[in-house]
């Protein structure tokens, strides 16, 4: 098991209760956006940003 999955078990049962939810998951969908991009290999913006510097 690597260790991002680990982190999903630990925050899992957060999303449980309603309102902890609403401010968890835009973290979720960031982090799942990144993730993707990541294993896709995708540019990333940021990154592409910080190069022209």
């Amino acid at each position: 098991m690597n260790e991002r999955s680990t982190g999903s078990t630990a925050i899992g049962p957060a999303f449980l209760v309603p309102l902890v939810a609403v401010f968890l998951m835009p973290g979720a969908v960031a982090g799942a956006t990144l993730l993707t991009r990541e294993l896709l290999h995708e540019p990333n913006r940021l990154a592409e940003n910080h190069a022209d510097v």
